[in-house]
């Protein structure tokens, strides 16, 4: 990355890069994904009653970078807690998932933090249904939406649980000013059911912070625009929550990530419950 080139990857950027005394110029503001397993684990670490010493957790997982991307910050807070860290990997495309689950099976379990995508979600809970596992004990990435949901079964999918970078529904103050000033106006962009689906926030959570750090900049440096009054900007951001679209985040020229609190959800057979409030488990591990 080349000084003066700004590269913001709000939500899904790369664990290492939120330091900025190393990444001057990489913005991975809100969680990453080691952020958001370190806080899998805090969750179950207070459903266990503040100690993981015996517990068994088992990490399912796509067998490509993105599946393995948390398997060090859960290695490491598998030493540091005592917990018992099982990995269990399934190959790509996602739909041959049989032996992972029989492995899974005979590990058994106490929870199962799971890193896939779309329909592997379906598939994973078609095996456990198989393989007589509990869905309760299923803990979903951020990547887990209302389209699987429906997938799934609203029923069958019943206790399973997400981690969520961001609040989920149409309700939100940020989308319902969407749904006001542009789809009742008839100047909606896309069909405004998407508005409901967690994916719609989450890609508004994330330009929400882009653009906010830009007005952050010209506020600060007025015009033109350039990239080191954007990275100013940027390091100005302070409790900004997107009017609660998010937790909120305030990010300095060393810490380019902002807290990294994600919170646990659970579908209850109608809608996604909060289990937690925002939380950031072992930031310094992170």
């Amino acid at each position: 990355m080349k000084d003066g080139n700004i590269l913001i990857q709000s939500l899904v950027g790369r664990g290492d890069a939120v330091d900025g005394n190393v990444f001057k110029w990489v913005f991975p503001i809100g969680p990453t994904y080691w952020g958001q397993a370190a806080n899998d684990i805090e969750y179950i670490k207070q459903k266990s009653g503040g100690n993981l010493k015996g517990v068994k957790v088992a990490f399912f997982y796509i067998d490509y970078p993105f599946g393995q991307e948390p398997i060090g910050i859960l290695k490491t807070l598998a030493q540091k807690e005592g917990f018992e860290l099982q990995l269990v990997p399934y190959p790509l495309p996602g739909n041959d998932q049989a032996s992972a689950w029989t492995q899974i099976r005979r590990l058994n379990p106490d929870w199962i933090v799971s890193w896939s995508l779309s329909n592997m979600h379906v598939i994973a809970s078609r095996e456990m249904k198989r393989n007589g596992i509990s869905i309760e004990k299923y803990i979903a990435v951020n990547w887990l939406n209302e389209v699987d949901i429906k997938n799934i079964g609203p029923d069958v999918a019943k206790g399973l649980k997400r981690g969520t970078n961001v609040a989920g529904g149409s309700y939100q103050p940020l989308v319902q000013q969407i749904i006001k000033e542009l789809y009742e106006r008839g100047k909606g962009n896309g069909h405004r059911k998407f508005t409901k689906d967690v994916y719609y926030n989450t890609g508004l959570a994330i330009y929400s912070i882009a653009f906010e750090g830009a007005r952050l900049a010209i506020k600060n440096g007025g015009w033109p625009l350039t990239p080191d009054k954007i990275k100013t900007g940027l390091e100005s951001l302070k409790n900004y929550d997107a009017n609660g679209l998010i937790a909120p985040i305030t990010v300095t020229a060393q810490d380019h990530g902002g807290g990294g609190k994600t919170r646990i959800e659970m579908w209850d057979g109608e809608k996604w419950v909060a289990q937690t409030d925002w939380i950031a488990g072992v930031q310094d591990e992170v």
